[in-house]
């Protein structure tokens, strides 16, 4: 199917809902962008299960507020944002919706990605008309076709994130990327999608604990000992990593900001800190679910969601159980290894 071009059906969608006012352009900061439509967000979530991918509203409102280029420089059409700022902003969005805040991580990860290796030529091509959002795969098997209004990509793929409505995409001539790299950008905006799952799912259980009933024993979920140690332990497990988490990543804006790389010891802390809090995001939610009514196997409920997005996001290579212990490795001493996918 052809990729529409950002002046075609989506530069429509996005004319309705300026008509409609509904926009973000006056809310400078990127977490203020992401509170103004994360309402809208969480109302479209049953149509985009429908669909099997964000709506079209969704999709839009985002382009809008510009939330897939937060990174980017302001001169290149970005909100020059650091990472603590999409941290925010993607966390607020997957509190709406996991696979949303998905969605804005991977778009944030690769336009940084493609702005940092792009020439000048290259960056006013893609950046230079307004908000762009990008999609990727590590295993890309297809051919692009050049047609009028833009191109056909068919082929074998492998799983994609935001594969669709897309004006470009990367061909097999793009210069071979740093892994590395790639993980390094990705880190903040994966670990926020985790955050914002786990806090909803803290969020569902608090609501409905007093309102669903014990089914063995007298009173409610929220008389049950088990269910208020559970939440004391795993809210505070969840939100001392999302500090520590944060204080680093805090510390890498601050070298950046002043020109330096964060050096290896802390990148590696903040790898780390990144595991621990996207696992204790994923006891919190396991617990939610595990405590809840039977309402929820149903799919209308935001807890099978908050569940199966979170084990979906702990397949993604970046989060593999491996990098654990090759961190493990390193305290010990050893080498680390190579990294390539």
């Amino acid at each position: 199917m052809p990729i529409d071009m950002a002046t075609g059906r989506q530069g429509r969608l996005m004319s309705n809902l300026l008509d409609r006012g509904e926009t973000t352009v006056a809310h400078p900061r990127p977490l203020d962008r992401a509170r103004a439509i994360s309402g809208m967000i969480s109302e479209e979530v049953l149509a985009a299960e429908r669909l099997g991918r964000l709506t079209d509203n969704v999709s839009t409102a985002m382009l809008d507020a510009n939330l897939f280029s937060i990174l980017l420089p302001a001169a290149d059409g970005g909100l020059g944002g650091t990472s603590v700022e999409l941290f925010g902003a993607v966390e607020e969005i997957a509190r709406a919706d996991g696979s949303a805040g998905w969605c804005t991580a991977i778009s944030n990860a690769i336009s940084s990605f493609v702005h940092k290796g792009a020439t000048a030529r290259a960056r006013h091509e893609i950046f230079g008309d307004g908000s762009v959002a990008f999609w990727a795969t590590l295993l890309p098997k297809a051919t692009s076709v050049a047609e009028e209004g833009g191109y056909r990509v068919s082929g074998n793929f492998a799983w994609g994130s935001r594969t669709f409505e897309y004006p470009f995409v990367a061909g097999e001539d793009r210069p071979r990327a740093s892994a590395q790299g790639l993980i390094q950008r990705g880190q903040p905006g994966l670990a926020a999608f985790a955050s914002g799952i786990g806090f909803r799912a803290l969020a569902e259980l608090i609501a409905a604990a007093p309102k669903t009933r014990r089914l063995l024993s007298e009173g409610t979920q929220a008389d049950d000992n088990v269910v208020q140690f559970g939440i004391g332990e795993l809210e505070g497990r969840l939100r001392a990593a999302r500090t520590h988490y944060l204080d680093l990543v805090s510390r890498q804006d601050e070298a950046i900001a002043q020109g330096r790389a964060p050096d290896a010891g802390s990148a590696l802390d903040a790898q780390q800190a990144f595991q621990t809090l996207a696992r204790a995001a994923r006891d919190m939610t396991v617990f939610a679910f595990d405590n809840a009514g039977t309402t929820v196997v149903l799919a209308t409920n935001p807890l099978q969601r908050c569940l199966r997005d979170i084990f979906t996001g702990l397949k993604h290579a970046i989060l593999t159980p491996a990098i654990l212990g090759r961190i493990g490795k390193v305290r010990l001493g050893l080498d680390y290894g190579a990294v390539g996918f």
